[in-house]
C-alpha cells in the first residue's frame, strides 16, 4: 500500500500484536541510527501495552504507520506517553499528532487522574507537545517513579541523566 493512502489511528489491540516486531525493530534502528535518544521497546513490552488497552497504533490498510502507548506512574498520579514512533515513508504527514491525542484520549480515559506528561529529544515530538497544550518543564515536575526512570536505561544518552543524577539529560519533559 502507498504512503499516501488513508490513515487510521485507533486503540490497539490483539488484531495488532503482528506489527510488534516491526515497531520494536524500527525503534531499534532509530536508536542505534543516532537519530534519536529512546529507549529500547521488546516486542513483549509492546504486544503487553496492545493487549492491555494502553497503546495507540496509525495504519494504512494493514500496514503499521505509527505507534505510541501510555503507562501510569505513581499509583495514578502521572500517565506517560512513550515509544511514540512513526514508520519513514509516513513521516511529515500528521501521524505523530494523531497518535499523541489518542493516547491521551486513552490517557483521560483509563487514568482521569493523571497528570500526562512526556520526555523526548524530537523537535519534532516537541512540537506536537506544544501544539497540544503542553508546556515544557524540569524533570522535578514530572514522576520521580524510579520504575520510569529504569526505563530510560537502554537510551544511548543514559549517561547523560545518570552524570546530572536524574535531574536532566538531552530528553526535553513536558507536561499537559
Amino acid at each position: 500500500m502507498s504512503p499516501e493512502a488513508a490513515i487510521a489511528v485507533r486503540a490497539a489491540g490483539p488484531e495488532d500484536l503482528r506489527h510488534a516486531d516491526a515497531i520494536s525493530e524500527a525503534i531499534r534502528r532509530e536508536v542505534e541510527g543516532g537519530a534519536i535518544g529512546m529507549a529500547l521497546r521488546p516486542p513483549e513490552l509492546i504486544r503487553e501495552k496492545m493487549l492491555s488497552g494502553d497503546a495507540a497504533i496509525a495504519l494504512s490498510g494493514d500496514r503499521w504507520a505509527g505507534f505510541c502507548y501510555i503507562s501510569p506512574w505513581e499509583g495514578g498520579r502521572f500517565v506517560s506517553t512513550s515509544a511514540l514512533i512513526v514508520e519513514p515513508s509516513f513521516r511529515g504527514r500528521g501521524v505523530a499528532r494523531l497518535l499523541k491525542r489518542e493516547s491521551l484520549r486513552l490517557a483521560r480515559e483509563r487514568h482521569p487522574a493523571a497528570r500526562p506528561f512526556g520526555l523526548t529529544t524530537s523537535p519534532a515530538v516537541a512540537k506536537v507537545n506544544l501544539e497540544l497544550g503542553f508546556r515544557e518543564v524540569s524533570y522535578r515536575e514530572i514522576t520521580r517513579d524510579p520504575g520510569f526512570w529504569k526505563g530510560c536505561e537502554s537510551c544511548p544518552l543514559h549517561a547523560t541523566l545518570t552524570a546530572n543524577r536524574g535531574e536532566s539529560c538531552h530528553c526535553k519533559a513536558f507536561v499537559l
